[in-house]
């Protein structure tokens, strides 16, 4: 009984020192260059039930989550747009409706939400249900048309979390639905979707639809993708990416931003 007892004894303060060692050292080595002042306990822009500290903690204080913070890129880069009342913006993993409802107060676009949870839709439905410009769609966009058990764990909510309450949701092939909506330009693509970029966005490249986007905002998932990784999936989207469009800013695995390149070679 004791031998079974003293190797757990030691197993669990070992496993709390490593769920605490990032903040460790993000304490002693990086709060005075990052956060000096304390400013990430403000409450997240577009959450305000979360603070921009908790945030960093889900990343795991890696470098890029904290330049992405000190930088206040949810205030700047992720809605400063040139947007006009006659663009179209797609919002690939509506979530809460947060980022969606500040695009609309800046520039009054017409904006396609897709979500495929249920309760997430009809809290985004809900918000905008004035708002004859904004579409809510309760279906996510991938590279096929399927039906997938996803696991429902807030903004994590995916295919691949495993555990806790799970739904039955719907997909639809993003050829397939702008085809049937005779769209033929998309002014702002925002894609969070948990894992579910590495199927879309090759499917956007192969289709032609990549070179409809004039400006794409990517977050990309480190613990999500093809068996042969995250950072090899997102390298070959990246190369194909430079192909129709140049990178305007970079914090890997948070969020990066992309316009569409002109025929002559030169941003748009």
């Amino acid at each position: 009984m004791l031998k079974k007892l003293v190797p757990e004894i030691v197993k669990v303060p070992l496993r709390e020192f490593r769920r605490a060692l990032p903040r460790l050292r993000y304490n002693a080595l990086y709060r005075w260059r990052y956060d000096p002042h304390g400013e990430w306990e403000r409450q997240h822009i577009f959450d305000p039930s979360i603070t921009d500290q908790q945030i960093v903690e889900w990343f795991g204080y890696t470098r890029a989550i904290m330049r992405w913070m000190r930088d206040q890129g949810d205030a700047t880069l992720r809605v400063n747009y040139p947007l006009r009342p006659d663009s179209i913006v797609f919002d690939v993993g509506g979530y809460s409706g947060s980022w969606c409802a500040e695009i609309v107060r800046r520039y009054d676009p017409h904006v396609h939400v897709f979500e495929p949870i249920a309760e997430f839709t009809a809290l985004i439905a809900k918000k905008f249900a004035e708002n004859r410009k904004v579409h809510v769609h309760r279906f996510g966009l991938s590279d096929r048309d399927e039906t997938v058990v996803m696991g429902i764990a807030g903004q994590g909510s995916s295919v691949f979390h495993a555990g806790g309450p799970r739904e039955e949701v719907a997909m639809r092939d993003i050829s397939s639905f702008v085809s049937e909506k005779s769209i033929t330009r998309i002014d702002l693509i925002k894609i969070n979707i948990e894992g579910g970029e590495y199927s879309l966005l090759p499917r956007m490249i192969e289709t032609g639809i990549i070179e409809m986007c004039e400006h794409l905002q990517i977050q990309f998932h480190e613990w999500a993708g093809p068996p042969d990784g995250s950072h090899r999936a997102r390298r070959r989207i990246r190369e194909r990416l430079r192909e129709t469009h140049a990178l305007s800013y970079d914090y890997p695995f948070v969020w990066e931003g992309w316009r569409r390149i002109s025929d002559k070679g030169h941003s748009r």
